[in-house]
């Protein structure tokens, strides 16, 4: 199992007197039950997501000074090889919302609720579009055939049908 673990829900942040570490983490709790530090240098770690194939961990900076989504390759004891997967500067500047829930579709394609409301982003880190919800959105989530996609938003709740949009290879 992997998490994040930012400072929401402490009143003062990161300098609140009851947190607990000196950053903000990525930690991989192990069938075994060990916890161990994956990452400690995304200053709002937040959105995580793993690939289909499990090689892949996606993590969002909830940052509006560094608003990206990194990626990682999946080793058997952690992680390697940070790369920056998408860089949502331009768009952090244009439109209301920072990067939180990650969902990645069979296709490969990441969703990821940030900049504008929810981003469409290809395995190759480009971005093919945005779902735009108007208010911040926070979550997403597939239903359990990936024909709908379920958007928090502020406080709405949206249900999208998305199947068509991939079955024509769109």
């Amino acid at each position: 199992m992997f998490f994040t673990d930012p400072p929401y829900g402490l009143q003062n942040g990161d300098n609140d007197e009851l947190k607990e570490l000196q950053f903000n983490g990525v930690f991989r709790l192990s069938p075994d039950g060990k916890l161990k530090v994956l990452i400690k240098n995304l200053s709002r770690p937040n959105g995580i997501a793993i690939s289909r194939d499990e090689k892949t961990l996606y993590v969002a900076n909830s940052d509006s000074k560094n608003p990206v989504i990194m990626k990682y390759q999946i080793i058997d004891d952690g992680v390697k090889n940070p790369e920056l997967f998408f860089d949502g500067s331009i768009l952090s500047k244009k439109d209301i919302g920072a990067f939180d829930g990650l969902k990645v579709h069979p296709s490969g394609t990441v969703f990821a609720t940030g900049p504008g409301g929810v981003l469409l982003i290809n395995n190759e880190g480009n971005h093919i579009g945005t779902i735009r919800t108007k208010v911040r959105s926070a979550n997403c989530a597939f239903d359990d055939k990936f024909e709908y996609l379920y958007i928090t938003s502020h406080q709405y709740l949206t249900r999208i049908r998305i199947i068509d949009y991939y079955n024509k290879g769109i």
